[in-house]
């Protein structure tokens, strides 16, 4: 009897063991866990950075294209009154050109 106690203490000390054993080891997976979850918030805080750098890049980006077009517009507004101007220059030269020519040939009837 007193063997039969001494198998079920040895037994029961023997399952405690592998209890205690086996939480250690779950301990030490949920401890390993943690960490890996540590390092993907880590990863994830890094992209969250580099996509806010992206966007201010982006944005910063498109506010550049939107000043350069404006300015492509007032360049191409100024040559167009250039181009105008230039028209109304020419017409002026010719309108004179064709005053000097008649003024020469009065002044030609004068010298007769």
């Amino acid at each position: 009897m007193i063997g039969n106690i001494q198998n079920g203490t040895s037994a029961a000390v023997n399952s405690m063991q592998e209890g205690s054993n086996e939480v250690k080891a779950g301990a030490a997976l949920v401890d390993q866990t943690g960490q890996s979850l540590q390092q993907i918030v880590e990863v994830v805080d890094g992209l969250t950075d580099r996509i806010q750098q992206i966007a201010t890049a982006t944005q910063e980006q498109s506010m550049s294209m939107a000043e350069i077009t404006n300015n492509i517009t007032n360049i191409s507004e100024v040559a167009k009154t250039a181009k105008d101007q230039a028209q109304l220059s020419l017409h002026s030269c010719s309108d004179v050109t064709s005053l000097a020519h008649e003024m020469q040939g009065m002044i030609q009837q004068f010298k007769l």
